[in-house]
């Protein structure tokens, strides 16, 4: 007997979280950064998957008063040739929550990562992250053709949540100008409680490979593409492209594409360089499009310490 066990949710705006998919990217930016996300998928159909994250990263280092003085393109901002590249330590982690139907999930994770200098403003970065995971399904919004399913008394008997630990890592390049990084995920997934009789461990690796730029244009304009690919051993490989469009830093727009057939388009807005909101909505061109209404996400951040003034790429 098996209970079920859903993949990790699609995030349309996946560059909001990185580090939940790139451990090694966790403290990549030089300040508190906090993210509030809510996304309703195939809005209109009866059960469509619910997805929310909390996440927050940091970065642990010696000297707060601007250590290393990496800083973006923000005009009018003082530049330092004095450039003091220290080893970092960023720490932080996310609480997700995804519902489709009577399943349910809820990933609790931590991430720490060592950020390296290798070269110029560049650093060679190393990541974990690590947590609990519980699937729970409610049975009452479950109907079945046969009560005396053996896996369905055991639900009755014995519990409809099961928990696991697992354990995920990878490495990244990343610098105020790009990044780029490969993880495996889970590197470990062990049963830790619940209904043993109906627990089965994951058995997917999923190979991720995440990266993204900044290209200057103008003074006031600047391009992101970005792109993310996973390849797992139990479902066809999943890419993602894209790219966004930030004049001065404060309001940009994007488009990327899926190839699951979905077109996604983005826009944000960052205000007094504190507080962030950005909506993306994505569109299924394919046949299932007809029965639902495309997938909403917001997503709302804050980014606290941010002494430098400094900009990221997401």
């Amino acid at each position: 007997m098996a209970s079920f066990s859903q993949s990790r949710p699609l995030i349309g705006q996946y560059f909001q979280n990185l580090p939940a998919f790139a451990p090694a990217l966790t403290g990549a930016n030089d300040f508190l950064d906090l993210r509030l996300s809510m996304r309703q998928q195939w809005a209109g159909f009866d059960g469509g998957p619910q997805t929310y994250y909390l996440s927050g990263y940091g970065i642990l280092k010696g000297n707060t008063a601007d250590q290393y003085r990496y800083r973006s393109l923000r005009l009018g901002a003082p530049q330092s040739n004095d450039i003091k590249m220290q080893l970092r330590h960023g720490v932080g982690g996310y609480i997700l929550s995804d519902q489709v139907g009577p399943f349910k999930q809820l990933d609790v994770k931590l991430n720490y990562a060592v950020h390296v200098p290798v070269f110029h403003r560049t650093f060679l970065s190393f990541g974990v992250s690590a947590g609990l995971a519980n699937d729970k399904v409610d049975i009452s919004d479950v109907s079945v053709k046969n009560p005396i399913d053996n896996t369905y008394q055991s639900y009755l008997q014995d519990g409809t949540s099961n928990t696991y630990f697992n354990l995920s890592g990878g490495l990244a390049l990343n610098s105020d100008r790009y990044y780029i990084s490969y993880s495996l995920a889970p590197l470990i997934n062990t049963f830790a409680g619940g209904n043993e009789g109906t627990s089965i461990e994951d058995e997917s690796v999923r190979h991720q490979i995440l990266l993204g730029g900044r290209l200057t244009i103008s003074q006031d304009v600047e391009l992101l593409p970005n792109a993310f690919l996973r390849i797992d051993n139990t479902m066809d490989p999943l890419f993602d492209a894209g790219l966004r469009a930030r004049y001065q830093q404060k309001y940009w727009v994007g488009i990327s594409y899926r190839n699951s057939e979905t077109l996604i388009g983005m826009l944000g807005l960052v205000v007094n360089d504190l507080w962030k909101i950005s909506y993306s909505y994505e569109y299924g061109m394919g046949d299932f499009n007809t029965y639902n209404n495309g997938t909403h996400e917001i997503v709302l951040g804050v980014q606290l310490f941010n002494y430098n003034r400094y900009t990221s790429m997401w």
